[in-house]
């Protein structure tokens, strides 16, 4: 048997393995990416969760946080707490990744903190 005879198909089998491997690779991007985003979103859902309530503390002290919860809502996220430190609104807010493959967390927890500035 030639050498010619016994390599017949290996490039089929390394082109098979290849591609398995960037498609293993571009699962892991996605997955990291869609983490990420889900990071950023948390954090951009907190701030304008803190000036919805912080923008409500003079008008409406009581309604603050509920301005805050509509928000996190409309953001597709979970107000886990707020808390009116004076007139500033502290808001910690909670999104959910989707579905994850790799071993990080399911959600995204974010705090932020507005209020009037002082000068």
């Amino acid at each position: 048997m030639s050498s010619r005879a016994r390599d017949a198909g290996s490039a089929s089998v390394m082109i098979m393995a290849l591609g398995t491997a960037i498609v293993l690779l571009a699962a892991t991007i996605a997955t990291a990416g869609s983490y990420l985003l889900a990071v950023h979103r948390a954090s951009n859902v907190a701030d304008l969760a803190a000036v919805a309530a912080s923008s409500r503390v003079l008008v409406d002290h009581d309604g603050a946080c509920l301005a805050a919860r509509n928000v996190a809502m409309a953001n597709h996220a979970t107000l886990l707490s707020c808390r009116l430190d004076g007139l500033d609104a502290v808001v910690s807010v909670q999104v959910t990744v989707a579905k994850l493959q790799l071993k990080l967390p399911r959600s995204s927890v974010a705090t932020a903190r507005a209020g009037p500035v002082e000068g």
